[in-house]
C-alpha cells in the first residue's frame, strides 16, 4: 500500500476512533464513517471491509509492540517486559481513549471470535518474552498464561471501568507491580511508590 493508501486508511481509524468512542459501536455505522472521513462507501470499503474490521484494527494499534524485535537484538528480559508493562499503564491512564465499552458492545453484539484471535496473538507474544526471560536467567519459571490473563483481563476491567469512574493511579500501579513480582526474578517493589 502506497503512502496516500496508508494516510486514508489512518484518517479512517481516526475518524472511527471519535465515533467508536464517543457513541460505542452500536450505534455507529459504515455510513457514519463515511461521513466524518468524507469518503465514499467504495473509498472506505476499499481499506475496510467492516466497522468491526475497523475496530479491531484500533485494538491492534493500541497494544503495538516490538517485543519479538527486541528479543532479537537480545535485549535485557526486563526492559523488554517493563516498557512494554508501561505501554498497559499508560493506556490504562487513558479513559478518555478507551475503546472497551465500543468491544464489550461488539462482543455482546458479534458472537464471533476475533477478540480471542487477537488473545492469541497475544499469548504468543507473551510466551515468547516469558521464555526468553526464564532463558536468560531474568525471570522465575512462571506459566505464560497466568501473567497473561491476569494481566490482559485486569487491563480490560480497567479500560471498561475508567468509562465510568475515576481509576486513577494507584491501580494500574499496582496492576504493573503484581505482574512485576510474579515474573521478575527477586524483583522487590520500590518503596517511593
Amino acid at each position: 500500500m502506497g503512502y496516500k493508501g496508508k494516510s486514508t486508511e489512518e484518517r479512517i481509524k481516526k475518524e472511527a476512533m471519535k465515533l467508536f468512542l464517543e457513541r460505542g459501536y452500536k450505534d455507529v455505522s459504515m455510513q457514519d464513517i463515511c461521513n466524518a472521513t468524507g469518503l465514499s462507501k467504495g473509498g472506505l470499503y476499499r481499506h475496510f471491509s467492516s466497522k468491526s474490521e475497523i475496530l479491531l484494527s484500533l485494538v491492534e494499534d493500541e497494544r503495538k509492540a516490538d517485543v519479538s524485535e527486541r528479543i532479537a537484538c537480545r535485549e535485557p528480559a526486563v526492559q523488554i517486559l517493563t516498557d512494554y508493562l508501561d505501554l498497559f499503564y499508560r493506556n490504562m491512564l487513558m479513559s478518555d481513549q478507551s475503546l472497551a465499552y465500543a468491544l464489550f458492545e461488539y462482543a455482546s453484539m458479534e458472537k464471533d471470535n476475533s477478540l480471542m484471535e487477537n488473545s492469541r496473538t497475544d499469548s504468543s507474544l507473551w510466551k515468547e518474552l516469558i521464555e526468553y526471560g526464564v532463558e536468560t536467567g531474568a525471570f522465575n519459571a512462571i506459566d505464560y498464561r497466568m501473567v497473561m490473563n491476569t494481566l490482559l483481563f485486569a487491563y480490560r476491567g480497567i479500560r471498561l471501568w475508567s468509562r465510568a469512574v475515576d481509576i486513577g493511579e494507584e491501580i494500574p500501579e499496582s496492576i504493573v507491580e503484581a505482574v512485576k513480582l510474579l515474573v521478575i526474578k527477586g524483583y522487590r517493589r520500590e518503596e517511593s511508590k
